[in-house]
């Protein structure tokens, strides 16, 4: 496959000298995307366009992952060292895809080219108007002709990019990450203009916390973060929350909270050398994010704080979550960070902040150096913490929970399982029968996690079935408990 690349108005309308550097930037995060995912490809750079080859079918969506890919066209490459041979072959390869049906023909030529795009147009369609109709306002078939350097590449549709700038090509930030929608979404609206991300974590709800939030980091990381390396400190914060409702006034909790992230972001910051904080916040969407409160949060901060969702609505921003592949994971993990009073400040005054700050008295460098510094593009199991609520059998006797939706339980579950969902069963803890373990499983593994850690904390014996419902279902084929056609897809790999 050859494909033609497109370059996003970001970098075609910059000066020469920043152009040369953003299309250097851009070709190195081709070839790692290629790399990360095990595509042999051989990318070519030019001025106008860029181009690669490879015999993977699936080089081209990777490609248009990649930030300041405007689109790109899978073309077949021929002679254009005349007009005549050109449309010739021209001729022969759209000739099927024209046949019966309305049809234009768009040409661009660049270079030393001895012909014009006007003249290919009026030949090639010369040639296939015997073949299908011409219709030049709204054809069934376009038939794309680009010259560039004595070759011809055809191709008659287009895959959009991202658009935006090559990632890096603005200098790194930190983002404070939670798993939730806001927080991926805001990083990736900042990745896309050019921006390298590394990552803080403020954990609150220890392992299951952990495991939500770094594998919504992992998908981001892998499927937008190409050609930069990424940092995630993973800092705990459990004890950060105890303090702050010990010695903060309640109506500051949630400000004092965020200001402590903060802080933690500024301090990870300095020895990755960002130069801005990311944040996930939009304007009015809860108590901590009135316009007054995020002013007085602001405050006495070394780094700006950037907010790319400050004016999208939540439904806006669940599009984008979905749009980059990171709704499912954030739908299933659970909201720590709300610690909320009956009645939270809503127009706080920066002297609050400090107030709050100075009776919590929060060792920002000691928590830094208590928390964990992983890679962000290598994350995997063995970094959520789990192993010990993890199962990949069913016990004898045990009590299987099924926790996703009804219609989910419907199409298929474990036989014996019983339906319940995440919060009937939280509030049920402590009724369930102690003499028997119990076996949790969910669509992803995050809110059957979260069950399983409660209901250890209230004394009885719970597991988390590793693989979540892809885990149980080859199990469930392992036992021939599965009808063939629901077989996972990669059960025979």
């Amino acid at each position: 496959m050859h494909a033609l690349v497109r370059l996003s108005p970001d970098i075609t309308t910059k000066s020469d000298r920043t152009r040369r550097r953003f299309m250097r930037r851009l070709v190195d995060n081709l070839r790692d995307a290629f790399r990360s995912n095990g595509i042999v490809a051989r990318v070519d750079p030019g001025w106008v366009r860029l181009t690669f080859e490879s015999d993977d079918p699936g080089a081209a969506a990777v490609a248009a992952r990649v930030f300041g890919v405007h689109s790109l066209s899978r073309v077949e490459p021929r002679d254009a060292s005349s007009l005549n041979i050109l449309v010739e072959h021209a001729a022969t390869w759209f000739r099927p895809l024209v046949q019966g049906k309305t049809f234009a023909v768009r040409a661009k030529t660049g270079g030393s080219a001895p012909f014009d795009s006007r003249a290919i147009c009026i030949a090639l369609g010369d040639q296939l108007r015997h073949h299908g109709t011409v219709h030049l306002d709204d054809p069934e078939i376009t038939c794309h002709v680009e010259v560039r350097e004595g070759t011809g590449y055809l191709f008659s549709d287009s895959l959009p990019g991202q658009r935006g700038l090559p990632l890096g090509c603005e200098g790194r930030a930190v983002a404070l990450i939670s798993g939730g929608f806001d927080s991926a979404v805001a990083s990736w609206m900042v990745m896309r203009r050019g921006v390298a991300l590394d990552y803080v974590f403020c954990r609150l709800g220890g392992a299951v916390h952990t495991q939500g939030a770094l594998r919504v980091l992992q998908v981001l990381t892998s499927q937008w973060g190409y050609g930069s390396p990424a940092t995630v400190h993973v800092l705990p914060f459990e004890d950060v929350v105890e303090r702050i409702r010990e010695r903060c006034h309640p109506a500051m909790w949630q400000l004092a909270l965020k200001r402590a992230m903060y802080r933690a972001a500024q301090q990870a910051g300095r020895t990755l050398r960002a130069q801005a904080i990311i944040t996930g916040e939009s304007i009015g969407q809860v108590s901590s994010q009135t316009l007054k409160n995020l002013r007085a949060l602001d405050g006495r901060m070394d780094l700006p704080v950037l907010r790319p969702l400050i004016g999208m609505d939540k439904e806006e921003i669940i599009a984008r979550a979905r749009d980059i592949g990171t709704f499912d994971l954030s739908a299933t993990v659970q909201e720590y960070c709300d610690i909320v009073p009956k009645k939270p400040a809503v127009a706080a005054k920066p002297s609050d902040i400090v107030e709050a700050e100075a009776a919590l008295a929060l060792d920002v460098e000691a928590l830094i150096a208590s928390g964990r510094r992983l890679d962000a593009r290598a994350l995997g199991e063995q970094d959520w913490g789990l192993e010990s609520l993890e199962i990949d059998t069913i016990p004898e006797g045990a009590a299987i929970l099924d926790l996703r939706g009804a219609h989910g339980f419907a199409a298929w579950h474990y036989p014996g399982a019983a339906r319940i969902d995440l919060a009937l069963a939280l509030a049920q803890i402590g009724h369930f029968d102690k003499a028997r373990p119990y076996v949790a499983y969910c669509e992803f593994g995050l809110k059957s996690a979260f069950l399983a850690e409660s209901m250890r904390k209230s004394g009885y014996e719970a597991y988390n079935f590793h693989g979540g419902l892809r885990g149980v279902m080859r199990y469930a084929s392992g036992r021939n408990l599965l009808p063939l056609e629901l077989l996972p897809e990669d059960s025979w790999r």
